[in-house]
């Protein structure tokens, strides 16, 4: 039991002792992540993109809400099925 708690002790020394220098490690690369995506944002051809997806979405939305509405009115002038029905019912009769 000794040894496990004597491993485990070591193992906590190790990582304190890393955990400063991976803090400082994740602190740059977020900092370099700000400045990239600061670059980014000032880059024409990104501006550009991002303005070309924002329309696409856009006129994907539209053409989903079109698509939508023309099936409406298809069930709501489609008669075949009532026109099917009166068939059947004067076939029964």
């Amino acid at each position: 039991m000794d040894m496990i708690i004597k491993k485990l002790k070591n193992r906590r020394k190790i990582l304190e002792e890393e955990l400063p220098k991976t803090n400082n490690s994740y602190q740059k690369l977020m900092g370099e992540l700000e400045q990239t995506k600061l670059r980014l944002e000032k880059n024409d051809g990104y501006k550009k993109l991002k303005n070309a997806e924002k329309k696409w979405q856009s006129l994907e939305k539209d053409l989903h809400a079109l698509r939508e509405a023309a099936a409406q009115r298809e069930v709501d002038t489609n008669y075949e099925l009532f026109k099917e029905e009166v068939k059947y019912i004067s076939y029964i009769e």
